[in-house]
C-alpha cells in the first residue's frame, strides 16, 4: 500500500534542520530560515517581487 502524502515541516529555523529535511527528500518547508512571519499584504508585496514565484493555495 502507498499512500500519496504531502509532508511541510514546520518551525525549519536553521541550516542544519534545512540539510536534513532535504537530505530525507522533504521538499516543502516553512520556518524563520526562509523569512519573519509578516501580514498578509506584505507577503503578497515580496512574492510580486520575485521572479518565478509558483504559489500554491489548497
Amino acid at each position: 500500500m502507498v499512500l500519496s502524502l504531502s509532508i511541510v515541516p514546520e518551525g525549519v529555523e536553521t541550516k542544519e534542520q534545512l540539510d536534513y529535511l532535504n537530505k530525507n527528500d522533504i521538499t516543502f518547508q516553512q520556518g524563520y530560515y526562509f523569512y519573519k512571519p509578516v501580514k498578509f499584504t506584505e507577503l503578497i508585496k515580496i512574492l510580486l517581487s520575485k521572479p518565478k514565484v509558483k504559489v500554491i493555495v489548497e
